[in-house]
């Protein structure tokens, strides 16, 4: 079945959804919605801060970010994206 991109936003806003269905649905919108929408950014930044709550991996988190920087590109998700790669980074180092 295919969801008009913004209702996996609504989705994702619904206070009842678990935090492990939401990173799943988040994902699945990640792959479905084209780049170049803006709800996809985000259904990706949701998409993170459930993750977060699911204890998902630091390269789930900057996939995400990445994900939402793509589809909209400013400087607050360029930041994020650049910042959990550097706090990935120098948790490798030490």
């Amino acid at each position: 079945m295919k969801l008009h991109p913004g209702m996996y936003k609504e989705i994702l806003n619904d206070s009842t959804i678990s935090a492990k269905n939401a990173v799943i649905i988040g994902e699945d919108g990640m792959k479905r919605i084209a780049r170049n929408l803006c709800v996809r950014s985000d259904v990706a930044l949701q998409t993170a801060e459930f993750a977060l709550v699911e204890g998902k991996d630091a390269e789930f988190m900057e996939w995400c970010y990445v994900e939402a920087f793509a589809s909209r590109t400013n400087a607050v998700n360029y930041l994020r994206a650049f910042l959990i790669a550097q706090i990935k980074k120098n948790a490798i180092k030490n």
